[in-house]
């Protein structure tokens, strides 16, 4: 069968989730958007430019957290920003992919008032806590 494509690029890829709770803190019923969440990822994406360093690729998709306290029906809105690099991008070391992406999560957190923000990186989750600084 004949392909109506060819290999353009094949790379190792780079991969980090950072996982955000759709309310805002832990009081009262504020909360944001899908919508908010990839203009606040653009927002950080035209400020990492400005600074001269790249930005990653992001899915954003919308989920829900069910469960996570013996509550019985505990659901709660999350997002999930999965960040990739491309094959086609400039090549990156992996502490300085890890480093970006924990730069998303502290901006994203700080910006969205998150008292935590949870990354997944190489298989391994970190739990970042706001700090009272």
């Amino acid at each position: 069968m004949k392909s109506n494509y060819e290999l353009e690029a094949k790379r190792e890829n780079q991969k980090g989730t950072v996982l955000c709770g759709a309310r805002i803190g832990y009081e009262g019923a504020a909360s944001f958007t899908l919508a908010d969440v990839c203009s606040a990822i653009d927002a950080i994406n035209k400020r990492l430019g400005e600074r001269g360093m790249p930005s990653v690729g992001c899915i954003v998709s919308e989920g829900m957290l069910v469960g996570r306290t013996g509550e019985a029906g505990y659901r709660e809105p999350v997002y999930r920003c999965e960040f990739s690099t491309s094959p086609r991008a400039a090549a990156q070391s992996r502490d300085s992919f890890n480093d970006m992406i924990l730069t998303y999560a502290s901006e994203l957190g700080t910006h969205f008032k998150q008292e935590r923000m949870y990354v997944e990186l190489d298989g391994v989750t970190h739990v970042l806590r706001r700090s009272n600084e």
